[in-house]
């Protein structure tokens, strides 16, 4: 794909359209870097659980603290591959030939500013879903109830859409300080497309909550059943996840280009 097509509006059908055939031509080298993630996720599992398996010794303190310290690890080397994914998906999109190991040790100077924006991302959108959740915690009945629902869930599209690309943004272009802003700023023009877009990157989510919350019940799982059931989840991420980078890496450009902030 080449970045200096303005031929091609931005528009949802052509930011899918392009993301599958950069998926398709780069399959191989993205199941590489998804499979990594899958692995440590996976790794990540199998301590998690077994961390919860007492053993009614002196022992389960120090399994426990062990667990946590590889858990914190896991994630690390799970948020730097992802940054070695959107890196790799960038250079792609302008043609750029490129490897897997030359993203991953680039995005060593990357990954603390990426997580740091994931961070900033997560806190905005607590705020919204602490108020659909509070209802909820605090027995909450009546208009008030809905009330605080309605304006829980409306800040939280709003948020989640405006703020999207705010990580990706913040590897991108790095030297960008004011990528909260900058990712509002490029949203604003296409709030509705990119909401969909948006909402498009969560479908593969969908069966593992669907199965958690609403067919097991949520706290009915035990650590086993836990365990096997997020190996699945990882299983369709694995094949998704790279496919969902494309799409938020691609609506960044194409964004970019409608607003006239990329010289070309």
């Amino acid at each position: 794909m080449d970045i200096n097509n303005d031929s091609i509006a931005f528009s949802i059908k052509n930011v899918l359209k392009e993301s599958y055939i950069i998926y398709v031509n780069n399959f191989k080298m993205l199941m590489k870097i998804s499979f990594m993630i899958f692995g440590v996720k996976i790794l990540s599992s199998c301590i998690t659980t077994l961390s919860f398996i007492g053993t009614g010794t002196m022992w389960d303190l120090l399994i426990l603290l062990f667990s946590f310290d590889m858990m914190l690890l896991s994630m690390f080397f799970h948020i730097k591959l992802s940054t070695t994914m959107i890196l790799f998906i960038s250079k792609r999109y302008k043609n750029i030939e490129t490897n897997i190991r030359y993203n991953y040790i680039e995005s060593k100077d990357l990954v603390w500013k990426y997580i740091r924006a994931l961070l900033v991302y997560l806190l905005i959108i607590l705020v919204p879903l602490f108020l659909v959740m509070l209802p909820f915690m605090l027995a909450v009945q009546g208009y008030i109830k809905w009330i605080l629902i309605i304006i829980g869930v409306v800040l939280l599209i709003w948020f989640n859409t405006y703020y999207s690309l705010a990580p990706i943004i913040r590897v991108l272009v790095p030297e960008e300080r004011k990528y909260m802003k900058y990712s509002r700023i490029i949203v604003r023009e296409s709030f509705w497309k990119v909401l969909v877009l948006v909402m498009i990157t969560f479908v593969p989510f969908l069966p593992d909550t669907i199965y958690r919350y609403y067919i097991v019940g949520y706290g009915n799982m035990s650590n086993i059943h836990n365990f096997i059931v997020s190996s699945l989840n990882s299983i369709i991420l694995l094949f998704t996840s790279p496919f969902m980078y494309t799409i938020f890496v691609l609506t960044y450009y194409k964004l970019l280009k409608k607003q006239s902030l990329l010289k070309l």
